[in-house]
C-alpha cells in the first residue's frame, strides 16, 4: 500500500519519470549511492517506484543515531546501516542504497538559501572521508557494481519557510564556526541537537508540485587494483557527471522547476 501511495503521488504531483533504469541490474547485488536532500520526502520515491519499472526492491541503509524512526522504516524495508546488515544483503544477491554524505551533506544544502543544493559533501563532520560504500564493495570483490542515481529537481520539492530565515540571517555558518570551537563532547552534544531540530522542522516544509526525474548512471564497477580512495574517487567523479549533465546547475531553483514541470511533454521511460 505505501508502495502504491508514494507511486501515485509521484506520478500526480510531479509527474515523475525514471531514466536508466536500463542500469539496474536484473539480478545479483549492487549499491547505490545519492544525494541526501533538506527533507528526505524524496528518498521513498527514490526506493519505491524504480521497483515498479525493475521488480527489484531498493534496501535504504539509515543512518546509526536515527534510533527514534528506525523502527517505522525497517517495516518498510530499510535496514541498520550497519557493516554486517550490509554485508548480508549483498550476499544475499539484493540492492542496496546509501547516502555517502549524511546529514553534513543535508546540511550543506540547506546553507545559503540552496547556493550548494546540488554539490557532493563525502566529508564527516569530524574531517574524515567517508568512503564506507568503497570499502564494502572492494570487500564484495571485482565485478560489484555501484550505482550513482538521484532525482533532479529533489531540492526543490519542499519549501520550508525555518530553513529559508536561518540560512538568510546567516545562522548557519555562524552556528557551525561557533561549535567547532567547543570541547568534543559539548560540540557533539550541540551537533546531535542540531540533528533533531533539523528533522523536526522539516515537518513544516511545504509541498511544491516541481518536476521530478530520477537519474540512474551507469555502474562503476569494481576492479583489480582499486584501493578504498581510488574507487570512492571514481565513484565521486560520476556521480559529479551526472548531476553536472541533468541538473545543469548547482543551486536550487523553484521556479526551474516548476518550469519545467508545467511545459513538460510526456516521454516514454527507458
Amino acid at each position: 500500500m505505501v508502495q502504491s501511495i508514494t507511486v501515485i503521488y509521484a506520478k500526480y504531483f510531479h509527474n515523475y519519470t525514471l531514466e536508466g533504469a536500463h542500469h539496474i541490474p536484473k539480478d545479483g547485488s549492487a549499491m547505490f549511492v545519492s544525494l541526501h536532500s533538506t527533507h528526505n520526502t524524496d528518498i521513498p520515491i527514490a526506493a519505491l517506484v524504480p521497483q515498479r519499472y525493475t521488480g527489484r526492491p531498493i534496501r535504504c541503509l539509515l543512518h546509526s543515531w536515527s534510533w527514534w524512526y528506525q523502527s517505522i522504516f525497517i517495516r518498510l524495508g530499510g535496514i541498520a546501516g550497519t557493516r554486517k546488515s550490509v554485508r548480508q544483503i549483498f550476499d544475499s544477491n539484493l540492492l542496496a542504497a546509501c547516502i555517502p554524505g549524511g546529514v553534513e551533506e543535508a546540511f550543506l544544502h540547506v546553507a545559503s538559501n540552496g547556493k550548494h543544493a546540488y554539490e557532493l559533501n563525502w566529508t564527516s563532520f569530524s574531517g574524515n572521508p567517508r568512503r564506507g560504500f568503497a570499502s564494502l564493495a572492494l570487500e564484495m570483490g571485482p565485478g560489484f557494481k555501484i550505482i550513482p542515481c538521484f532525482n533532479q529537481n529533489s531540492e526543490e520539492m519542499r519549501w520550508n519557510p525555518f530553513y529559508e530565515i536561518w540560512s538568510f540571517l546567516g545562522l548557519d555558518y555562524a552556528y557551525g564556526r561557533a561549535i567547532r570551537r567547543l570541547p568534543k563532547g559539548l560540540r557533539n552534544f550541540l551537533w546531535s541537537s542540531a540533528l533533531v531540530v533539523w528533522v523536526t522542522l522539516g515537518i513544516f516544509a511545504i509541498p511544491i508540485p516541481v518536476k521530478v526525474t530520477g537519474h540512474v548512471a551507469e555502474p562503476v564497477v569494481v576492479e583489480e587494483g582499486d584501493t578504498v580512495e581510488s574507487l570512492a574517487i571514481r565513484v565521486k567523479e560520476r556521480f559529479e557527471d551526472l548531476i553536472i549533465s541533468k541538473q545543469g546547475r548547482r543551486h536550487r531553483s523553484y521556479w526551474q522547476g516548476l518550469k519545467e514541470r508545467f511545459a513538460f511533454k510526456t516521454v516514454k521511460s527507458d
